[in-house]
C-alpha cells in the first residue's frame, strides 16, 4: 500500500501590520558618517524586511515625540528606501549643538499574505496474485480378456486356452506449487555517531554601537548589545579583541 499526499491553497488572508523599531547604524563626528536606517542596511544585519513596505515611521531615539523641525536637522525618512541622515547636511541646532545627525530608529508597515493549506492523500493498494499448477497422469484403458475356443479330436480332448488379461495401474497424480519465497530476518543497525569535532574561530568584526555627543553617551559593544541586534555570539567567549574603526593596528599586528 503506498500513500501519496498533496497540499493545496485553500484559502488566502492578508495580515498588515508594523514592526518593532529599529535601529542598526549609529553616527560618528565628521562630514562623512550620519545615521542610515535603510532597508538595505537593516537586511545586512540579519532582520527581515517585507519586499514592499507601504508605510514608515522615523524618530530620534532620544527623543521620540518631536519632530524633525524641532530637532532642527534635515533627515530623509523614505517608504522606499528607508531613513538617511548625512552629517554634512546638518547645522548646529537647539538639540544637536553641532553638525552631526542624532541617533534615529524606523519601524515598517508590511502586508503579508499567508496561505491555508489543505492536505489530500491518495491510497494505492497492490494485490498479489498466486498460481497453482496441478498434473494428472492418467493409466492405461483396461482390455477385456478373450477366451480362445478349444478344438476337439477323436482321442485327446484339449483343454481350453485361457489368456491372461492386461493388467491396468491406478492413475497416478502429480500436483505441482508454485513455491512460496521465505524472508529471512533482517537486521538493521541505526547510524553510529561520531563525536563532534571542537571548531575554534574568531568572528567578524562587529559594531552596532557607536557615540553620541556628551557625557551621558558611549561606545557599548557588549554581547547583549550585540545579540540585540540580531547577531549570534556564542554562550562562553574564550577571547576577545577590541580596537578603533578608524585606527586599528598596524598590519603587523594579529590576534592571538
Amino acid at each position: 500500500m503506498e500513500m501519496l499526499s498533496s497540499a493545496l491553497c485553500s484559502a488566502s488572508t492578508e495580515i498588515c501590520e508594523w514592526s518593532d523599531w529599529r535601529d542598526v547604524s549609529r553616527p560618528l563626528y565628521g562630514p562623512d558618517s550620519g545615521d542610515y536606517e535603510t532597508y538595505e542596511n537593516i537586511r545586512a544585519h540579519g532582520i527581515e524586511v517585507c519586499t514592499n513596505p507601504l508605510n514608515i515611521s522615523c524618530r530620534a531615539v532620544k527623543y521620540p515625540a518631536l519632530s524633525f523641525q524641532e530637532l532642527g536637522q534635515k533627515v530623509k525618512c523614505d517608504v522606499s528606501t528607508g531613513l538617511v541622515c548625512e552629517n554634512r547636511d546638518q547645522v548646529p541646532g537647539p538639540v544637536m549643538p553641532d553638525s552631526v545627525c542624532l541617533n534615529y530608529e524606523v519601524n515598517i508597515y508590511c502586508c503579508n499574505i499567508i496561505c491555508s493549506t489543505t492536505t489530500i492523500t491518495t491510497t494505492l493498494s497492490t494485490t498479489t496474485t498466486t498460481t497453482t499448477t496441478t498434473t494428472t497422469t492418467e493409466g492405461p484403458t483396461p482390455t477385456t480378456p478373450t477366451p480362445s475356443p478349444s478344438t476337439p479330436t477323436p482321442t485327446t480332448t484339449t483343454p481350453p486356452e485361457t489368456s491372461t488379461g492386461t493388467t491396468t495401474s491406478p492413475p497416478t497424480t502429480t500436483t505441482t506449487s508454485v513455491p512460496t519465497p521465505s524472508t529471512a530476518p533482517s537486521t538493521t543497525s541505526g547510524p553510529t555517531t561520531a563525536p563532534c569535532p571542537e571548531i575554534c574561530e574568531w568572528s567578524p568584526w562587529i559594531d552596532v554601537s557607536r557615540p553620541l555627543y556628551g557625557p551621558d553617551s558611549g561606545d557599548y559593544e557588549t554581547y547583549e548589545n550585540i545579540r540585540a541586534h540580531g547577531i549570534e555570539v556564542c554562550t562562553n567567549p574564550l577571547n576577545i579583541s577590541c580596537r578603533a574603526v578608524k585606527y586599528p593596528p598596524s598590519k603587523s599586528w594579529a590576534r592571538k
